[in-house]
């Protein structure tokens, strides 16, 4: 993944300033960290999550580059790598297919989760947590408020974990989905416009999808039952 690089670089870092001579203890910072890349590596995301919560246990006083990679591997555990789901919308851009739709892809045969929607709203709030936010840090932040938008959706209007759409008109009653899926918006709009990313229109192309094309920028349960009706 894209993250999982700049995290490599900083941990680099690290070893190279740890002492030298016995190698580095395995109960140090620097060796967790180090598992915790690893089991990224292998795709074991919740193990280095379950890494990342031990040298994490209050957010609020933890390192940036901490809360990112504890971010990313909270995203990992729905299945949504930022690579994936850039290359995705590289693909949208050629072809027919929304932003919706290729964020949906993300999720694998097996479709969205309920605990799917639960990991992801813990990854924005891990970043919402990082008082001083990189590009990098913003860029990631919007792409898990867009994974959440389409989970939070899938979870509540699909069986089948978004195969096919058959409960749209659950959407009219469901007001906590309204409501996270217009925050997930709002907060994909703020990061956006403090990242200059080539992905800034595709991400906000999410509002455009479902309102199909104009309104004001805030989705109804009319809107969204129409626009599945259309997936």
């Amino acid at each position: 993944m894209i993250m999982q690089r700049l995290y490599a670089g900083v941990l680099a870092l690290g070893l190279m300033i740890a002492p030298i001579g016995c190698g580095v203890d395995d109960s140090s910072t620097e060796a967790k960290l180090e598992k915790a890349m690893m089991a990224m590596d292998s795709g074991n995301f919740a193990g280095a999550e379950a890494i990342m919560l031990a040298l994490c246990p209050d957010l609020n006083v933890c390192p940036a580059d901490y809360l990112a990679l504890l971010a990313d591997a909270q995203m990992g555990i729905s299945g949504v790598e930022i690579g994936s789901l850039l290359a995705n919308l590289d693909a949208a851009i050629a072809g027919s297919t929304g932003t919706f739709d290729s964020a949906l892809q993300l999720f694998g045969l097996d479709g969205v989760a309920t605990s799917d929607v639960t990991t992801l709203a813990n990854s924005i709030a891990t970043l919402q947590t990082i008082t001083s936010p990189t590009d990098a840090d913003n860029l990631q932040l919007a792409i898990a408020s867009a994974a959440h938008l389409v989970a939070a959706v899938t979870d509540v209007a699909s069986t089948d974990g978004g195969q096919t759409f058959t409960n749209a008109a659950a959407v009219l009653s469901d007001t906590a989905l309204l409501t996270a899926i217009n925050a997930d918006l709002t907060q994909i709009a703020t990061s956006l416009a403090a990242v200059n990313s080539a992905y800034t229109t595709d991400l906000t192309n999410l509002t455009t999808d479902i309102e199909g094309g104009g309104g004001d920028g805030v989705i109804s349960g009319a809107e969204l039952q129409s626009f599945l009706g259309l997936l």
